[in-house]
Parts: C-alpha cells; sequence; structure tokens
C-alpha cells in the first residue's frame, strides 16, 4: 500500500491501515509531511507577523515576567524586531526538530508500555503508529496557511492560527484569560489524532477500547497537563 492509499485507508478503513503499517511500519513520508509543513509555516509566520508586537505579548504573559524591569523588557521587544529572518529560521528548525522529536518519544513511550502490557511491537512500528496517527495535524497547516494570507494586519497572534481548536470554535478565551493555552491548543486534529491511535492500539493489541484508550491517553494528559500547569496564571 502507498503513501496516498495509507492516507484513504486512515480515513476510511484506519483498522486496515494499522494492519497494514503493522506488517510494513513506514514513516518517511508522514513524518517528512508534517515536520515540513509545520516548520514551513512557522517560518512564514514570523516574517508576517510584528515580531515586537508578538514578543511583547509572549513576555508580559509568562510566568517569569515578574522577574523584568519594564526596561529589560522593552530591550528584549526591541532586539526581537531586529532579526525577524534569523528568528524565523530559528523557528522554524525548532518546530521541525521538535516534531520529529515528539514523535521518536511518543514512540518511545508507546515501546515501552507496549512491553508493560504485553502488547509486543517494534520501535519502527510504534514509529510508525505515531506519524500516521499524527497526520490530522495536517488539518492546522490550511487554515494557518489561509489565515496568512487573508491577515489584515500583521498583529496576528498564534491563536489566530488555530481557527479549528477549542478555543476558536467554542470558549472564545481572550489571550489574558485563564485556560487560553490549554483550549488554543486542542482541536479538531488533535481529538481526530488520539482517536486514530485508539484505533491502531486497538487494532495492534486485540485488547478492549477502554484499554486502548487508556494505553494512548496517559501520554496526552501528561502532555496538556504540564500545558496547563506552566500557563496557569498567565495574563
Amino acid at each position: 500500500m502507498n503513501s496516498f492509499a495509507m492516507l484513504q485507508a486512515l480515513v476510511f478503513e484506519p483498522r486496515r491501515a494499522f494492519e497494514e503499517l503493522g506488517r510494513q511500519p513506514k514513516v518517511l513520508f508522514p513524518l517528512l509531511l508534517l515536520a515540513l509543513g509545520s516548520a514551513g509555516l512557522a517560518l512564514w509566520y514570523y516574517q508576517v507577523v510584528d515580531l515586537e508586537w508578538l514578543t511583547d505579548r509572549q513576555i508580559r504573559s509568562s510566568r517569569f515576567a515578574t522577574a523584568l524591569t519594564e526596561a529589560q523588557i522593552e530591550e528584549r521587544v526591541k532586539q526581537a524586531g531586529e532579526h525577524p529572518l534569523r528568528a524565523g529560521i530559528f523557528a522554524c528548525l525548532a518546530t521541525g526538530v521538535g516534531l520529529v522529536i515528539g514523535h521518536l518519544i511518543s514512540a518511545l513511550y508507546y515501546t515501552l508500555a507496549g512491553k508493560v502490557t504485553n502488547v509486543q511491537r517494534s520501535f519502527k512500528q510504534w514509529f510508525a503508529l505515531s506519524c500516521w496517527s499524527g497526520m490530522p495535524a495536517v488539518l492546522t497547516l490550511i487554515p494557518a496557511a489561509f489565515v496568512l494570507m487573508s491577515a489584515t494586519t500583521v498583529q496576528i497572534s498564534e491563536g489566530d492560527l488555530r481557527p479549528l481548536s477549542l478555543n476558536s470554535l467554542l470558549f472564545q478565551r481572550a489571550f489574558n484569560e485563564p485556560g487560553y493555552a490549554l483550549l488554543s491548543s486542542i482541536g479538531v486534529p488533535e481529538i481526530l489524532a488520539i482517536l486514530l491511535a485508539i484505533v491502531g492500539v486497538h487494532t495492534w493489541s486485540g485488547r478492549s477500547w477502554l484499554f486502548s484508550a487508556v494505553f494512548t491517553l496517559i501520554p496526552v494528559v501528561v502532555i496538556f497537563g504540564a500545558i496547563a500547569f506552566f500557563t496557569m496564571g498567565s495574563s
């Protein structure tokens, strides 16, 4: 099954897609698509956005803002606006490399959890499951690109690039309101990715849906719990 057939199977026959991945775990296509797409979007965003405005906003919402004087904040904001290309390249590399590392860590978790629960699959198989189940993230790139193309201002927040997030669709929290970061991090693509991963674990393990959900959700709860903790009280 080629990569495009795999994509089609993920949408219409996910069980069949994961059965195929169990036999032939392929990671290059989804990993490159996700990493290059996300990195390219980050580079584009940093060339469009008002970096001084963005940096000021990020610093003042940080938990460590109180440790900085007004003069220090202004100096950092000024420095950020002087090198947009450098900032964009750094964001591009950090996003692409971070995504790859994230999937590697996810595969490591699945491998170790599989050994503990007797779901015996190789690291490469779990890596393939992580990458392919993460394909709904592509759905974040298309509306984000549309936002950048149609923007009438350069003061574009990172939350604006996620119109499919729970915050954009349902809650409408402002940047300085509790829960903004968490609700902006979770959206339709993330929920679809979790559901696909659960189907994959269920297919490979032959165990119950409850087992498959718990197996999959443990790292998700940890990640989003960390986001909630580190953004608590931000304003």
